[in-house]
């Protein structure tokens, strides 16, 4: 009886003497052990389930009381990474059998690793993209076909993408995605590295089967990488040449340097037409992402690397870039095209896993039938607060251009490729760039234009909500909508000009037809005003027949004029400083006119 009174007071003892002993805050938080069904809980005072902090003896040596089994145990832990702990655990002991307090730590206790995987990622040492070969523990090297190891839109992820050497069983044909968590460097041997990092496959589905350790080291070839059988991190990893797993990495050849045109990469992030969009251009890269124009917030949503130069000249290159959307990547063939200053063109091809297919006539210039991109429906579909029509395939497909015709820019060499620019399906994506914070320019100088005819109803003028148009008169950077129906008095609406261009577009006929392109913004908007407009035209001597686009530069009136926002105007007087005294009346500004709103 007195035995027992004395052990549980010597308990106690224990325990308010652990009072004063701490684990690093940093360590607090969720780790996974492996063996353990459940994660540890790491406070200052407790390490989960392996016990309370009795004493720290320094040199990052603990004892730990474990209450269940009362006993002090030895522990040596060291910090690899902020998500990395590895630890060595020595015999429970009984307190009586603790000799002076000291702790003991045999050597060849096996390390045992704590991983955080909830706390954020880290950037991977590997390089991408890289083809490998590999061998299972002592079977035969796999390299005939060879694995590519991709990179992913985070720089935490990779795509391990196998083959199946048909010689080899232990080989198979599947996809890894690599996501790192912790990465340090090997203390034993100079110039190797440990990474932690979990493999999801369709068929893992705890972390106990996701979780793996690798080491890494640079060669003057590439990289050699093997990697644990377990969990455990430590089982079956040897050296970078020997383990469970081992790979051998070799750079990829890249055959030519691939890079954006200057009007891209000037410092400019450009916006689409919506506002939906963000593009930056680096030397060799274009990174998209998703843009709240309440918010100012962005989210990444693909990066393309430019891998081959197809054509290029002054105002115009056509590039294969390579899309990657979460880890998928597809080449695509890219066309771009300066229109003006901070306005640029992009026409995609269809994606394809072949980058020389990539700009073949079959994915560059497909039939003209209504397709779906598969590449954009995986970027678009998903997001949220996306609209229908921008998924391809959808309903915004009937309103895009599917006339085969030609072009080329005035006032520069013809570039025989552009001849493909108008004949890309609605399969293939366009989109028109705009600089951020592009500055005011001055309007075309068309002139005074009176309304002739419109497609809305027989009441053209009321209808419409103008009958007068001035192009860059009087001022040179304003348009004026002027509704004067009545007769009585006028109200304006105004628009600046952003940037205008024109093409000589070669019809099916034969004949050349001029289309001019106006883009615009309100002068005064609201919430239910469109931030931009692109005004199209064309014209037969002093007759202009007009639309205008809300999310995109239109290229074709038979969908408009179904939409009924197709009008014709006539071309009364040029700008002159003498001209338009009848308008110079007082004027109430209008938000929009009834066509645009509509």
């Amino acid at each position: 009886m007195l035995a027992r009174q004395g052990s549980a007071l010597f308990h106690i003892i224990l325990l308010q003497i652990s009072t004063g002993c701490r684990f690093p805050e940093e360590w607090s938080g969720s780790w996974f052990l492996s063996g353990h069904r459940d994660r540890l809980e790491i406070t200052q005072q407790k390490l989960g389930s392996l016990g309370v902090c009795h004493r720290y003896q320094g040199e990052h040596k603990y004892i730990l009381y474990k209450h269940r089994d009362r006993c002090l145990q030895c522990l040596a832990i060291w910090q690899r990474h902020a998500n990395v702990l590895e630890f060595k655990a020595g015999e429970c002991l009984d307190p009586s059998m603790l000799r002076g307090g000291y702790c003991h730590i045999s050597p060849d206790l096996p390390l045992r690793t704590l991983a955080r995987l909830d706390e954020g990622d880290v950037p991977c040492p590997l390089p991408a993209p890289m083809i490998f070969s590999y061998r299972k523990g002592d079977g035969k090297d796999c390299g005939s076909p060879m694995s590519e190891i991709s990179r992913c839109i985070k720089d935490s992820q990779l795509m391990l993408k196998f083959q199946a050497c048909p010689d080899i069983i232990q080989s198979e044909i599947k996809e890894e995605k690599l996501t790192c968590k912790g990465v340090w460097r090997d203390d034993s041997t100079v110039g190797q590295t440990f990474l932690l990092a979990t493999l999801d496959y369709r068929y893992r589905r705890t972390d106990e089967e996701r979780v793996r350790c690798f080491l890494l080291k640079n060669t003057t070839s590439g990289v050699r990488v093997s990697q644990s059988s377990d969990a455990s991190c430590h089982a079956g990893l040897h050296s970078p040449t020997e383990g469970y797993l081992t790979l051998k990495l070799l750079h990829s050849s890249r055959s030519e340097q691939c890079n954006f045109p200057t009007w891209l990469i000037g410092g400019r992030r450009f916006f689409t037409f919506d506002f939906r969009r963000v593009a930056e251009f680096s030397r060799g890269e274009l990174r998209l992402s998703n843009y709240s124009y309440a918010t100012r917030r962005e989210s990444l949503l693909s990066v393309s690397t430019c891998v081959q130069t197809v054509s290029r000249s002054s105002n115009s290159v056509r590039l294969i870039l390579r899309t990657v959307v979460d880890c998928e990547s597809v080449y695509k063939c890219t066309l771009f095209i300066s229109r003006a200053d901070g306005i640029v063109e992009m026409k995609e091809g269809l994606p394809t896993l072949v980058r020389l297919a990539a700009c073949s006539e079959a994915n560059f210039k497909p039939e003209l039938k209504n397709t779906t991109n598969p590449l954009l429906s995986l970027a678009y579909q998903d997001v949220p607060g996306s609209r229908l029509d921008l998924i391809p395939g959808s309903k915004l497909d009937s309103l895009l251009p599917r006339s085969n015709v030609k072009t080329s820019l005035p006032g520069s060499q013809v570039d025989p490729f552009l001849d493909e620019f108008h004949a890309v399906s609605s399969a293939g994506k366009h989109s028109t760039l705009i600089a951020e914070n592009l500055q005011i320019q001055p309007c075309p100088r068309l002139g005074l234009h009176n309304l002739t005819s419109g497609y809305l109803s027989s009441s053209t003028c009321n209808q419409l909500g103008f009958n007068t148009i001035l192009f860059g008169c009087p001022s040179g950077e304003q348009m004026e909508l002027v509704n004067n129906c009545s007769g009585e008095s006028s109200t304006s609406t105004f628009y600046y000009c952003l940037g205008s261009w024109e093409e000589n577009i070669r019809r099916d006929d034969g004949e050349n037809e001029t289309y001019g392109f106006i883009l615009a913004k309100p002068r005064i908007r609201n919430s239910n005003s469109n931030r931009r407009v692109c005004f199209t035209y064309t014209r037969q001597g002093s007759v202009y027949r007009w639309t205008i686009g809300k999310s995109e530069c239109l290229r074709s009136f038979s969908a408009t004029l179904q939409a009924g926002q197709l009008f014709n105007t006539s071309r009364v007087e040029q700008c002159s400083a003498s001209s338009f005294p009848s308008l110079h009346l007082p004027v109430v500004l209008l938000l929009l006119p009834i066509l645009i709103a509509s």
